[in-house]
This record gives structure tokens, sequence and C-alpha cells, in this order.
């Protein structure tokens, strides 16, 4: 009995013996503060601090936010190895850890980070309720105009035949971008704010929201800042170019495709590509389907220039529409026809009743890129926002 008593009273000292050299919650601040008794040199030349059971840190490591609650368990890789398992009852900003880097390794944020981060984006951009709307706003004026302009023509395909010699009616002067009637002007007007509904003031609400904090925390900056451009540029352009493809592909599918050179068609025959209109019309619409998916999207990257300047998501929802408006209004005082041709109704018009030029193009994508590179990527890296 005494035997046992003798065992029992050695193991549980040797279980507080080992209790008492653990490391706990304390000795993580106090690996941070200069009058801790773990601190046993600090070298000024590369401002280290070698504490004996821990690893080496520095102040370049970057730095690790610990969500409030989450538990960890890191091992030391000095002379003796040793296990730390610890839980966040406090959030703590942790500058020194890089052995929780090595913890965290098999997480999404560190394995390729900015295509995780294009990746979070665009599925945010895509489930949005703002792209959806956006785009049944554009579809349904698409829509107005098949069945109003489109399904009557398919039972007059011969009309203009009839009293007069004339080409029968074609896809070509009766799809929605080419044909007449007030459905492409209001489109082409809606196509400024269209493309800033899906996603672009998204931006201004994650940082009045905090939510960049846990972004910043876990990956660099640019890598959000990237991802959350390419995500306003390429949700912006969709809503630009999705409800003119399905009129274009529904109008084929009912009426002849061929075409002539006539009055009806309308582009002028000095216009940019109207020799390839003439020869090959859907290279003609690909092309500018390319060109109106760029020129939109960058108008609706212009909305992350100013949300750092604004105080209000109304203001950064409307800003690019009253932009536009205001250069369809002053761009007939610019002194050139190529200046003149800035104006946003001729730019994502893929008609040319008014003659497009593509140096005019080359002007407004590279300004936009210009102020997109210097005033929301570089200032939106250099801002700090912890």
């Amino acid at each position: 009995m005494l035997k046992k008593y003798v065992i029992t009273v050695c193991v549980l000292s040797m279980l507080f013996i080992a209790a008492c050299d653990r490391k706990n919650v304390n000795d993580i601040y106090s690996m941070q503060s200069e009058s801790s008794s773990y601190e046993q040199q600090t070298s000024a030349k590369e401002n280290k601090v070698i504490s004996e059971g821990y690893v080496q840190c520095t102040q370049d490591d970057k730095p690790l936010l610990i969500a409030q609650g989450d538990e960890y368990t890191a091992i030391s890789n000095g002379s003796r190895k040793k296990m730390l398992t610890f839980k966040i009852n406090h959030n703590l900003y942790m500058e020194c850890f890089e052995f929780l880097g090595r913890i965290l390794q098999n997480n999404r944020w560190s394995d390729n980070k900015m295509k995780q981060m294009l990746k979070i984006e665009l599925e945010r951009a895509f489930r949005s309720s703002g792209f959806w709307l956006s785009l049944m706003i554009g579809m349904l004026i698409s829509i107005i105009q098949y069945i109003q302009k489109v399904i009557p023509a398919v039972s007059e395909i011969l009309l203009p035949m009839k009293d007069k010699l004339a080409i029968p009616v074609c896809v070509h002067q009766t799809w929605i971008a080419m044909g007449d009637g007030w459905y492409y002007t209001l489109f082409v007007r809606l196509i400024p704010l269209l493309a800033v509904i899906p996603y672009a003031v998204t931006y201004y609400t994650d940082n009045k929201k905090g939510i960049v904090h846990n972004y910043y925390s876990r990956t660099n900056k640019i890598n959000y800042l990237l991802a959350k451009w390419m995500a306003v540029f390429i949700t912006g352009g969709m809503t630009a170019i999705i409800p003119l493809m399905v009129n274009l592909m529904a109008t084929s599918a009912v009426l002849p495709s061929f075409i002539a050179l006539d009055y009806i068609i309308s582009c002028n025959a000095n216009g940019m590509w109207s020799y390839i209109l003439y020869s090959h019309p859907y290279i003609y619409y690909i092309l500018s389907f390319i060109l109106q998916f760029i020129c939109a999207g960058l108008i609706a990257t212009v909305s992350l220039l100013i949300s750092q300047y604004v105080i209000n998501a109304f203001i950064v929802l409307l800003f690019p529409s009253v932009l536009c408006e205001f250069m369809n209004a002053t761009a007939g005082w610019l002194p050139t026809r190529k200046l003149k041709a800035l104006a946003p109704w001729r730019l994502f018009r893929i008609d040319q009743l008014a003659v497009k030029y593509w140096q005019t193009y080359v002007i407004f994508i590279c300004t936009i890129l210009v102020m997109d590179l210097v005033v929301y990527v570089w200032r939106g890296v250099k801002d700090d926002v912890l």
C-alpha cells in the first residue's frame, strides 16, 4: 500500500514540474515585452529578439491576425522541442510568430493567394443581387425590342420588295444595335449605371464595414485590390454585352443574315472597321463586343477611384453615370474630331451613325488605366486601414 502511495506522489510531482515548465498565453505577451524575464539578448543591428525555447523573430515577419476563439498549436524549433497549445480569448495582434505561419501553410490563404483572392471576389460578384438585377434590366430592354421589332419583321421579310426594289428584311438592320427605335439609345445611356450596379460599390462597403481587415490580415493589400479591380471590370463588361449578344443570336435565328450596301445599314463607309462589317459582319460584331466589354468594365472601375474620397454609397454608384453625361454634354467643345468622339454615347455604340476612331479608344482606355493604377492601386496599397 505504501508503495502505491509513493508511486502516486512521484507521478504527481513529475506532472506538477512538467506543468510548471509549460508556457502559457502570458508568455506570448512576455515575448514582445522588453521587460520579459524570457528575453535574453537583443541585437540592435538585426532587430532580433531571441528567447529560450522559441524561434527567432524579426519585425519584418508578416503579421498574422488570429481570430478570437481560435485554438493553435505551435512547435518551437530551438534546442529543445516544445509544443504550445493556446486559445485566443481576446483579439491578439501577433507580429513575431513565424512558426504560426507554418501551421497555417495548408490554409487556402497561403497557397497562391492571388488566385484564391480572385476566386473569392468573382464568387461574391456573380452571386450578388446587383449583378442579376443589372443583367435583368439589360435583358428587359433587349426582350422588349425583340418583341416589338424583330417578331413583326419575321412575317414581313419580303414587304420592302412589294412596292419598290429593295433588299428583304435581315438581321443587320433589325437587331437592337443596328435597328431603329429608342431601345438601343436607352441601353447605351444606361451602360454606365448597369456596369456599376453589380459589384463596384463593394470596395466602399468593404472599407466602411471593416471587411478589409479580414482580407489584409491574410493576404497582401495588392492581392485584394487587384482581385477587386478584376471582379468589377469583368462584371461591368458582362452586363454591357450579354443582353446584346442574346438579342443578336435570337434575331439571327429567325431572320436572314445577308448584308448589302444601302442606306439602311447604320454604319458610315469611312467608319472604324466598316470594311469588316460589309465583308464579315459577325467578326465586326465580335470585335465591337470586345471593345464594349473593355470600355464598360473600365467605366465601372471609376467607382473604385472615388470610393476613397466620398462617404456615401449612392455617390459611388451614380458618379460614373454623371461623369458620362457630363462628357456627352461637353465633348462637342473639344477642338478635334477624335477628341469629340470621346463622348460615351459614341464610344458605347456598335453602329456608327457618327464615325468612331481607334485613337479615341486608345485615349479613353489609357486614361482610365493610368488613373486606376495611380489613384486606386498605389494609394490603396499606401493607405493604412488597420
